[in-house]
């Protein structure tokens, strides 16, 4: 089932494009590129989120993107 969004595709696929162009300028590999997003997580869950909802948020976006990851190759 979609999943509805309070923010455009347009937006969305805005900053989308301005973060990889940041990763690309840096010719940032894989592994650095996920280390640096996911402490950009982790930063965002403590500093923005109830304490007492940061364990449900953090389990909810990691079930989110295990069910984003395709099974072929995408390349």
């Amino acid at each position: 089932m979609a999943q509805l969004s309070r923010y455009s595709d347009e937006l969305v696929e805005q900053v989308l494009s301005e973060l990889v162009s940041v990763l690309e300028k840096h010719r940032t590999p894989t592994d650095l590129s996920l280390m640096v997003l996911g402490n950009m997580v982790t930063n965002l869950i403590n500093t923005s989120v109830a304490p007492e909802q940061r364990q449900v948020l953090a389990c909810s976006f990691a079930d989110a993107l295990q069910a984003s990851i395709t099974t072929h190759n995408a390349h």
